[in-house]
């Protein structure tokens, strides 16, 4: 081989290279130095690794984390059922006129999953036709009590209701959104991204008073303290407050579909910091109350927790675990001042304790 001849296998070969990795970038989403806005994420292995079976779905799958999978192939002709009724309430709809709608928020809808897309576009449209209308259809028909097959099977409901809130399991709400829109024929219906989805909280003014603690004691040695436990009447399991020393918890049941939805929201927020961090902030606040079963029990008995898992032990074991594997801002979270308050008292507290015993001492 001549130098002619090197040069030249040389020049293809780069060539060739400088081709592939052209190619590589065209097929990046979005635009040069902007960064791209993911909504839908899965779940860090590290986090699921303990218990994969509580962040995958069991009966219905919904966007293309799961799309195609043998265990969900008996709701697919539920989905396509749903689809005729979804066509069926607006005549003047039609599925020409949905697919072009969803055609043009394709590429934005592919953008929001963290993982890539591995679909055909036109495999990717008709996945988000049929999961957006079963979503809807299935609201309207449990909102309005119509009855349909799916209900008729009592254990049925709960498992999609779970399967509909996991990270994993979405579609973007704006595609939902249109599909309403269509549905209803108005454009009142706003079109934003899952942002916009009512997972707010407010937030309690944030204490200046030092530097944040970042636990609590165990609900026993709070007892201990002369801390007084109050179940709170409100449905919102975000709603504690500390005042006068009584500390006021709103009721939550555990079992395994609510600890599945808690760890689901948990690992949204932490995915996507810009909601807030609320459900981490309470999911801390439990875990430092609940430190042995003997805390558990303390807090059956006070009617703020019902444990329906196998054991105490596991609901312990839930907690500390979920609190590890959680980042929360102590400097900036909901429940902050009452950590502060609490920590406060349980030291005027043991001061107290300190001092009288001190009096016993020298003045026997």
């Amino acid at each position: 081989m001549d130098v002619a001849d090197a040069a030249m296998i040389y020049i293809n070969i780069n060539n060739s290279l400088v081709h592939e990795i052209k190619q590589n970038l065209q097929q990046l989403p979005g635009e040069p130095m902007k960064a791209e806005k993911f909504t839908i994420f899965r779940v860090p292995e590290h986090i699921r690794y303990k218990n994969k079976q509580l962040y995958e779905p069991r009966m219905v799958s919904i966007g293309p984390y799961y799309h195609g999978k043998d265990a969900f192939q008996a709701m697919e002709k539920h989905k396509w059922r749903y689809l005729r009724d979804y066509l069926s309430r607006n005549t003047r709809n039609s599925i020409e006129n949905c697919i072009n709608e969803l055609r043009g928020l394709e590429s934005r809808a592919c953008r929001c999953y963290f993982q890539d897309v591995k679909l055909q576009s036109d495999e990717f449209l008709k996945m988000m036709l049929l999961d957006g209308c079963f979503i809807i259809e299935f609201l309207i028909k449990w909102y309005s009590q119509i009855p349909d097959a799916i209900f008729d099977v009592g254990w049925v409901l709960p498992i999609i209701r779970n399967d509909l809130l996991l990270l994993e399991n979405q579609i973007p709400f704006f595609i939902i959104q249109k599909l309403f829109s269509l549905l209803m024929r108005t454009d009142d219906v706003p079109v934003g991204g899952q942002e916009n989805m009512p997972l707010c909280f407010r937030r309690r003014p944030n204490s200046t008073d030092g530097r944040t603690p970042r636990t609590i004691p165990s609900a026993s040695e709070l007892q201990e303290s002369g801390i007084i436990f109050m179940r709170k009447k409100s449905d919102n399991i975000l709603d504690i407050k500390f005042q006068n020393g009584i500390l006021e918890i709103p009721f939550i049941s555990i079992e395994d579909t609510r600890r599945s939805r808690l760890l689901n929201l948990v690992s949204f927020e932490q995915c996507y910091s810009k909601l807030g961090l609320n459900l981490t902030s309470y999911a801390c606040f439990m875990g430092a109350l609940f430190k042995t079963t003997r805390d558990v029990t303390l807090l059956q008995e006070k009617g703020i927790i019902d444990n329906l898992l196998a054991t105490n032990e596991e609901l312990v074991s839930f907690y500390n675990w979920l609190t590890e594997c959680s980042y929360l801002d102590y400097e900036a979270h909901y429940l902050k001042d009452l950590f502060i308050d609490v920590n406060r008292l349980c030291t005027l507290s043991f001061l107290t304790i300190i001092q009288i015993s001190s009096c016993d001492v020298f003045c026997s």
